[in-house]
């Protein structure tokens, strides 16, 4: 299990990032410990959608090639 005091600094990013994929499955930053993918202050209003949009491919390349990762979503309501 992975210490607390070994996590490390949590990278911040917009779910409207091209690259979600290579960040997740560890290609851009083959030592992050932990992510936030973000839908709401990191992601202007007009772009929502879009973001929402990426967030699913994401999601489902994930389920498609197995990653294993502990996540938490939080889901905002309007």
């Amino acid at each position: 299990m992975l210490s607390a005091l070994s996590l490390g600094a949590t990278l911040y990013m917009p779910a409207t990032r091209p690259d979600l994929w290579q960040v997740v499955n560890g290609e851009k930053y083959p030592e992050l410990r932990s992510l936030v993918i973000c839908l709401e202050d990191a992601v202007s209003e007009h772009e929502v959608e879009a973001a929402k949009v990426n967030l699913k491919h994401l999601l489902q390349r994930m389920l498609k090639n197995y990653v294993k990762i502990s996540s938490l979503m939080r889901i905002m309501m309007p």
